[in-house]
C-alpha cells in the first residue's frame, strides 16, 4: 500500500455573505485550528481525522445556519507524488509554528528573570500542545521544539 493509498483526505469550501466578517474570523480560526491547507480562497484540504471532522462538521453548520453554503468531499489522492508534495506543505507550515515555539523556549533562556516563568512556561506547552494536535506527519521540527521546551522547565525547575 502506498503513501497516497493510506491517507484518507477532506476537500471542504465554503461561501460566506462579504457582510459576515464575525463568521469569516470563526471559520478561519477553526480551518487554523485543526491545520488546514488553503487551497485557494475559502477551499482547504485536511486529513480526515475525527479532529477535522469534528470541526468542519462545526464549521458546516455555522457557515449554514448563517445562509451560507458549503461543500464537503471525501476524496482519496492516487498519486503517491501529489500525496506525498501535501504531506511537506502541512509539514512545512508544522515546522513554522514549531520554530516559533523553539525560538521562545530560547529567548525564555537567555531571559535571566524568572517573573512569571510559570506563566511562561504554561503557555508555551500549551502552544506546543496545539501544534502537535495539528500535526498529522511528524514534522521533523517537532522534536527540537519539545526538547527546547524539555530545557526550559529543567532550568526552571533547577532555580526553584
Amino acid at each position: 500500500m502506498t503513501l497516497a493509498e493510506q491517507i484518507p483526505w477532506i476537500v471542504f469550501s465554503y461561501k460566506i455573505a462579504s457582510d459576515t466578517s464575525t463568521l469569516r474570523v470563526r471559520a478561519w480560526r477553526i480551518l487554523k485550528r485543526i491545520g488546514a491547507l488553503s487551497i485557494q480562497n475559502s477551499v482547504c484540504i485536511v486529513p480526515k481525522t475525527s479532529l477535522t471532522v469534528r470541526k468542519l462538521n462545526q464549521l458546516k453548520e455555522l457557515v449554514e445556519n448563517a445562509g451560507g453554503q458549503t461543500t464537503w468531499l471525501d476524496v482519496t489522492i492516487v498519486s503517491s507524488e501529489q500525496t506525498e508534495w501535501l504531506v511537506e506543505q502541512f509539514n512545512q507550515e508544522r515546522a513554522e509554528e514549531y520554530m516559533e515555539v523553539t525560538e521562545m523556549c530560547h529567548g525564555f533562556m537567555a531571559d535571566t528573570s524568572v517573573l512569571e516563568s510559570e506563566a511562561r512556561i504554561a503557555l508555551i506547552e500549551k502552544s506546543l500542545r496545539k501544534i502537535a494536535a495539528r500535526d498529522y506527519f511528524e514534522c521533523p521540527e517537532r522534536k527540537p521544539a519539545e526538547s527546547a521546551l524539555f530545557n526550559v522547565k529543567g532550568r526552571f525547575k533547577n532555580e526553584h
